[in-house]
């Protein structure tokens, strides 16, 4: 059932997440083929994997080879740190980038399929900010404000066509549609 990945050298150990809890506490890990808790968190050389109905919160910046999300199960990477995946993702479940004012968190992953994530981001409110968007498919209208049943566009973008010594000429709000990748 693919517990070894083929492609890398080193013998992997394949790990189920068996709680609800804290990536680093090894008592929340086991190894597939029995044994529990496992000797170690998961580390560089592991497949990660969380199954249905079980969540994975990471608090600290870390490597794994591959990360299989199983539907129904969940993990949340805590604002402020980075999970690093060198090989697979699979996500049938809920993969969540946390977002705060202490900082956003990460994912670095260099493979080629597309993977599925909630990625939030904190922004101060009151403030112009210039932003894109880490991925397709962020709609506009998640971002604009309704209050007293006035809908507040909160994006625009500028069309120099439109402008002129008054720098407030050229700007137009945008509503619909996702935000470009960039």
């Amino acid at each position: 059932n693919n517990i070894i990945n083929p492609t890398l050298t080193e013998d992997l150990d394949r790990w189920l997440i068996v709680s609800n809890g804290d990536w680093n506490d090894n008592t929340s890990w086991s190894k597939t083929s029995g044994g529990s808790p496992a000797a170690t968190s998961p580390n560089d050389q592991c497949v990660v994997h969380i199954e249905s109905s079980y969540t994975g919160v990471l608090d600290f910046n870390t490597t794994i080879a591959e990360l299989d999300i199983q539907t129904g199960g969940t993990l949340e990477i805590k604002p402020g740190f980075t999970l690093t995946v060198s090989d697979n993702i699979t996500t049938d479940g809920q993969l969540t980038l946390e977002s705060d004012a202490t900082g956003t968190a990460g994912l670095i992953y260099n493979g080629s399929d597309n993977v599925s994530a909630i990625c939030e981001r904190y922004i101060i409110s009151n403030e112009y900010h210039y932003v894109s968007s880490p991925m397709t498919s962020a709609p506009v209208s998640s971002y604009n404000e309704t209050s007293g049943g006035y809908t507040n566009p909160n994006f625009y973008y500028f069309d120099e066509s439109e402008s002129d010594a008054d720098w407030m000429y050229g700007w137009k709000s945008v509503s619909a549609g996702n935000l470009v990748p960039g």
